[in-house]
């Protein structure tokens, strides 16, 4: 191999002969030749090309045949599930000829998606969450689920990922709750124009703009599902990745899951690197920490939290000091007050108080009753 690297440097073969008589391609001939020129007298030449790790573990390759019943396959996702579930680590590419190699009728080739854009990013990571949700099919059922899914617009990392039976405000309510006591308030919530957001800036009217009025996050609205880039493919990418996963664990509803999808949202946020940053999003946040370049505030008590991520509605009190809701008569403390207001947790708990919340003082009126659903 010596003697033939060294007729292809000097100019006595051309690159073409000395490719086919080792049998190597026009790459790996150049790179022993530059090994070569560093070291001409003692230069041994490393394995190149060929499969030198022999056949996958047993766990793998099923793994491997449950994913791909999936269309289309998605090769990086088989890479990362035996990395994290096996700790046997091949790369994508190494990934794709196996499986082309050992289940070629099983395996369709599928033309490459357009290439992402370059976006526009803020400078600190907590300035702006990007919010989105999708339905998925992840289980059984009459009708689809809800993938609900933050991310940081700074660093591209996955605040959290949740799944729920369907897609209403109080999931979105309880995604956020358990998202800020992980990591804090952030700046800016991005959303799109979906009613149930309410309006941009300071909304005081709808459910969802009272919450981050109280919270002191402004809402700013997307004005097409292009401007939101970063979300939609991220609600994309793990669409594809956590439907095949938590269909072969059998998983059967979202608080079962939960425990999965963190796993593998912490398995992608510590080992992807975004193609516009260069860096993996833990590098870019801990890049930021150390910068200084942080826009979270510390979360409130969990009491607030309590009041302003809840549903707020008007009751007549009755002349016994009762009343109704949801189909039934509740005693509440004696009041003066003919009306008053319930903060309500959906099909968990609610509160009767003196007077509505106000999302400007951000603090609870008088409690004139609590109550377990």
């Amino acid at each position: 191999m010596r003697r033939q690297v060294e007729r292809f440097n000097n100019g006595e073969s051309s690159c073409k002969e000395v490719c086919e008589r080792l049998g190597i391609s026009r790459t790996r001939l150049y790179e022993l030749r530059t090994e070569w020129l560093k070291n001409r007298h003692d230069f041994v030449p490393g394995a190149s090309g060929g499969n030198r790790h022999g056949k996958w573990p047993a766990c793998c390759e099923n793994l491997a045949l449950e994913l791909l019943q999936e269309e289309p396959v998605n090769y990086a996702l088989i890479a990362d599930e035996m990395a994290r579930q096996h700790e046997f680590s091949r790369s994508r590419g190494a990934v794709r000829d196996y499986l082309l190699g050992q289940f070629p009728l099983l395996v369709q080739s599928v033309r490459p998606g357009p290439k992402p854009r370059r976006r526009w990013q803020c400078s600190q990571t907590g300035q702006i969450w990007q919010h989105d949700a999708t339905p998925v099919r992840a289980w059984p059922s009459d009708r689809p689920q809800a993938l609900i899914s933050t991310v940081d617009d700074h660093t591209r990392q996955v605040i959290r990922t949740s799944i729920w039976e369907g897609e209403t405000l109080w999931a979105h309510f309880l995604h956020l709750r358990a998202a800020f006591a992980d990591h804090g308030i952030p700046e800016m919530l991005y959303t799109d124009g979906f009613a149930m957001f309410g309006n941009e800036g300071e909304d005081a009217v709808t459910k969802c703009g009272r919450m981050l009025l109280a919270l002191q996050i402004a809402h700013r609205v997307a004005p097409t599902p292009q401007a939101k880039g970063k979300i939609e493919r991220m609600v994309g990418t793990l669409q594809r990745r956590l439907v095949p996963v938590l269909k072969q664990a059998g998983m059967r509803n979202g608080r079962e899951s939960q425990g999965i999808i963190d796993s593998h949202v912490s398995y992608w946020n510590e080992n992807h690197k975004n193609r516009t940053t260069g860096m993996t999003a833990n590098a870019a946040h801990l890049l930021a920490v150390a910068e200084n370049r942080i826009a979270y505030r510390p979360c409130p008590p969990q009491r607030l939290m309590d009041l302003h991520m809840a549903y707020h509605q008007p009751r007549a009190v009755s002349r016994a000091n009762t009343i109704d809701y949801n189909g039934q008569s509740w005693n509440i403390t004696p009041t003066l007050k003919r009306k008053v207001a319930l903060v309500i947790h959906p099909q968990r708990q609610f509160w009767v108080v003196e007077s509505m919340p106000d999302p400007r003082e951000p603090q609870w009126p008088t409690i004139l009753g609590k109550f377990t659903l």
